[in-house]
């Protein structure tokens, strides 16, 4: 996972506004833990934020929050009023998140779910339904992740969800990561999910881990 960077991505870099400085606390966490190469980069940012501004959703959630830097990202171009719901399994990694996402957490723009993704969905999240979902999360339930997004997202909504190419994996190409064949294979039946289900339009913008899109009919 974007063990590499490009040339494309450098120079994009070099245009893109630089972060602010909770969002680079918040990627120093990341990297304090190991985890740096795994966080949505500010390229792939850039692009998920002209989605939420050109959309304007009123309700986001996003599925895996890390230290909470993609989460920061979000909350800087949703609409006035709006909310973000995020969700993280690691205690360890939620606590860096808690304390990067303190300001929007006590104002009430954001609110931080520790727990299994999966029992988070199907228990505290079930009677709930969102403009715009993020997934980057656990690969081996994407699948779940996804068929549930499908179902809770609002018309016009959209799903992005990220690392959708597992560095080559979903292909056969052989990777730097050991992706295992369950990860492999729930990857490639979203994959085909997303282009096949004729309630969301697809389509992939290919960047160096891939982004999925799907847009509620």
């Amino acid at each position: 996972m974007r063990f590499e960077i490009s040339k494309s991505y450098e120079y994009i870099e070099n245009l893109i506004p630089k972060e602010n400085i909770n969002i680079a606390k918040a990627r120093e966490a990341s990297a304090l833990l190991g985890l740096d190469k795994i966080s949505l980069s500010a390229v792939e940012m850039s692009i998920i934020r002209l989605f939420v501004k050109m959309i304007q959703p009123q309700k986001l959630l996003e599925i895996g929050c890390l230290t909470g830097a993609s989460a920061l990202h979000l909350l800087e171009d949703m609409p006035p009023n709006s909310h973000l719901t995020t969700i993280e399994k690691s205690v360890e990694h939620s606590a860096k998140a808690m304390i990067s996402l303190k300001d929007p957490i006590s104002k009430g723009r954001c609110d931080l779910i520790v727990g299994d993704a999966r029992q988070v969905l199907s228990e505290k999240l079930v009677s709930h339904n969102f403009d715009f979902i993020l997934i980057d999360a656990n690969k081996a339930a994407y699948l779940e992740y996804y068929q549930w997004s499908l179902q809770h997202l609002n018309p016009k909504g959209l799903i992005i969800v990220d690392n959708i190419f597992l560095s080559g994996a979903v292909w056969g190409q052989e990777t730097q990561q050991n992706f295992n064949a369950k990860q492999i294979d729930q990857v490639q039946k979203m994959n085909q999910l997303a282009f096949s289900d004729t309630s969301v339009k697809s389509s992939i913008i290919p960047t160096a881990e891939g982004l999925l899109l799907s847009f509620k009919i």
